[in-house]
């Protein structure tokens, strides 16, 4: 008869510990090899630019538009008051 394991791993922590490996394994190569933050930024700036560049005109225009309701001599609020 074989001598008894020191030390028993119960079935379902074996299959949990070698289903987690390939995830382990992904996170820690990504980790060692992502992109640092600079070199995010700079390929975000040379696909995105169109985007960004759309973004920040949509929000000037939407806070001039704000801006232009909390005044009350303002066009817009004369356009405002014809509309409704």
């Amino acid at each position: 008869m074989p001598p008894k394991p020191r030390i028993q791993i119960p079935a379902h922590v074996f299959v949990y510990t070698i289903a987690f490996i390939p995830g382990v394994a992904y996170a820690y190569h990504w980790y060692e090899n992502a992109p640092t933050d600079e070199e995010y930024e700079k390929e975000l700036r040379k696909n995105y630019t169109h985007n960004i560049e759309t973004s920040r005109e949509k929000h000037g225009q939407m806070s001039n538009f704000l801006q232009n309701m909390k005044d009350s001599n303002s066009d817009q609020q004369k356009k405002m008051d014809q509309i409704l």
